[in-house]
């Protein structure tokens, strides 16, 4: 019970609404087909506010040294950076009158939008790192001119694909793994790279495709990702995240990770002197990038008539 029967609703008479219940329909609907938590993977801190290392560029080669020679010392190049995450909150007013439409399960409908709606915002923050923690780097951004993007048929993806595999291991001293595209992107990709050069899952692969992703090219796993932004002050409209941009990476723990302080939870509130409940889904978190060396942007990909 939550209070007086007589005037609030009890997950006694209605199981659905119980705290577990509700909880466990939104830990399931959160496995959805999202990419970002294989990109940033999610870690725990223990305080909604946490310092973590961002690296730099790996130190010089090892020294040479006489046999019995002092050892020098190194250490390796960082910064500490304190963030404060992120509550991503949405809410929902459930009467004991909507219980009453048969043709639907208004407590289920309710917890699915909500849980959306929280992991689509966790999708486009992992992004925005990504692209506000490179774009500022010019040595990790190659912008192709007019007479060089994808949609030019005098041009090829692999080539700007493999420019950017170079900046990462030349900067980054890694070999990237990852590709991610728009849904806008995708089809200039089927066009111009032959199938034959595509890797898919099966037995016959080399290496089994993740959930994810739609094939792997060139070393590189290729994510699609429909991920938009709403953009304009007085007329939001929604814009494609990675309109026009396509992003090159190593992706894992390496990279960075997202910081959970507080996981996905559920909470009941009564309504006074209402037969409602107001129910309540949050997650706290907060994106971040260690190395963004491990990244490279291509702009421009797509000739824009």
């Amino acid at each position: 019970m939550v209070g007086s029967s007589q005037n609030l609703i009890s997950y006694m008479a209605h199981p659905a609404l119980h705290p577990k219940t509700l909880l466990g329909i939104a830990l399931k609907r959160e496995q959805g087909q999202m990419i970002m938590n294989q990109i940033l993977p999610e870690r725990t801190v223990p305080h909604k506010e946490f310092t973590y290392h961002e690296y730099g560029d790996i130190g010089g080669l090892a020294h040479e040294v006489n046999e019995g020679d002092p050892t020098p010392l190194r250490s390796i190049p960082y910064k500490e950076i304190t963030v404060r995450c992120v509550e991503l909150r949405e809410g929902a007013l459930i009467t004991e009158q909507s219980q009453k439409w048969l043709n639907r399960d208004v407590i289920r409908d309710e917890m699915e939008d909500l849980t959306d709606v929280i992991a689509l915002k966790q999708e486009a923050m992992c992004f925005e790192t990504i692209l506000d923690e490179t774009s500022y780097d010019s040595t990790q951004v190659i912008t192709l001119d007019a007479s060089g993007t994808w949609g030019d048929a005098a041009n090829r993806p692999q080539d700007s694909m493999a420019d950017a595999k170079a900046v990462v291991m030349n900067t980054g001293h890694v070999k990237p793994d990852t590709m991610i595209i728009s849904s806008t992107d995708e089809p200039l990709l089927y066009k111009s790279i032959p199938l034959t050069q595509w890797s898919f899952a099966g037995p016959f692969s080399q290496q089994p495709i993740i959930e994810g992703s739609i094939g792997r090219v060139m070393g590189l796993d290729i994510f699609v990702s429909d991920a938009f932004k709403i953009t304009g002050q007085t007329d939001s409209t929604l814009e494609p995240m990675l309109d026009n941009t396509a992003i090159i990476l190593k992706r894992g723990n390496n990279l960075g990770f997202t910081g959970v302080a507080e996981p996905f939870t559920v909470r009941r509130f009564p309504v006074p002197d209402r037969r409602a409940l107001q129910v309540q889904v949050f997650k706290t978190i907060r994106p971040v990038i260690t190395r963004r060396t491990h990244i490279a942007l291509l702009k421009n990909i797509r000739e824009v008539v």
